[in-house]
């Protein structure tokens, strides 16, 4: 059961609200480090929640505990209000928290992060199915292959690709364990829709994509736009992992939007 040892607080007696990260699918909570920093730096109370720690559960209908996973956040966030950022399906998972915790959550931030990442007749704007049956049939068959790829992608069009791309086949995870994990967690990746979520959560949205994603189409922001007009919805010049590009950049970013938020 998830008990939410990776996510420990400062001072609890502060007003000041928490910044909460959720890293994306297959990368280690370290991919997520730098920002982190640069948000301690500014002054913010920051913390990762690794995306891989979720509780699952094996009825195939429900592949992730959400009771759970929000009884604990509400337990160990105290009285402090919150700011949830994800990033890729971290962002799914974020959008999650934001509904069903809104009384807590004061804003919710979105990095390279499609509400339907698979797409859909009523969603084209994503991945055809096929491409992503693919890449899942190689995880079943050559999980380390398959994720060396997706690290490659993840960086496709950074300002330092080559750079970013060792740094995140440094940070995909292995073992037998955490593959059989990782393929619970790429179905449910399959399944999210979170489209309802976010037209639920009524307080301020910041979305941010590049606009040379391998992953996801640019043209999800138009999308986007005409669903949640009151969302801010930027891209940056940049791919999957843009933040890499810049961390203090991106962070001063969505600190300058939590501080418009915290006047709300």
């Amino acid at each position: 059961m998830y008990n939410g040892n990776r996510v420990k607080y400062y001072d609890k007696s502060s007003d000041k609200p928490l910044v909460l990260i959720i890293n994306g699918w297959s990368m280690t909570e370290l991919i997520m480090e730098p920002l982190k920093n640069s948000f301690i730096n500014l002054g913010s109370e920051c913390e990762i929640i690794d995306l891989h720690d979720l509780p699952l559960v094996t009825d195939k209908k429900i592949l992730l505990d959400y009771k759970t996973f929000f009884s604990s956040i509400r337990e160990k966030s105290f009285n402090k209000m919150l700011h949830v950022i994800g990033w890729s399906m971290g962002g799914n998972i974020a959008s999650k928290l934001a509904e069903n915790l809104k009384d807590k959550v004061k804003s919710l931030t979105l990095i390279s992060s499609n509400p339907c990442f698979v797409s859909k007749t009523d969603w084209q704007q994503a991945m055809n199915r096929e491409e992503f049956d693919e890449f899942q049939n190689k995880m079943q068959q050559n999980s380390s292959v398959a994720l060396l790829q997706f690290a490659k992608l993840c960086a496709l069009g950074n300002k330092m690709q080559k750079t970013h791309t060792g740094m995140l086949k440094q940070s995909v995870l292995t073992g037998k364990k955490l593959t059989a994990k990782l393929n619970v967690l790429l179905q449910l990746l399959a399944e999210l829709d979170t489209r309802d979520s976010l037209s639920k959560f009524t307080k301020p949205v910041l979305q941010l994509f590049g606009s040379k994603d391998a992953l996801i189409p640019i043209a999800v922001m138009d999308k986007l736009s005409k669903l949640y007009p009151h969302h801010i919805i930027k891209s940056i010049n940049s791919g999957h992992s843009f933040f890499l590009d810049n961390h203090d950049y991106i962070c001063r970013k969505i600190y300058n939007f939590h501080q418009l938020s915290d006047l709300n």
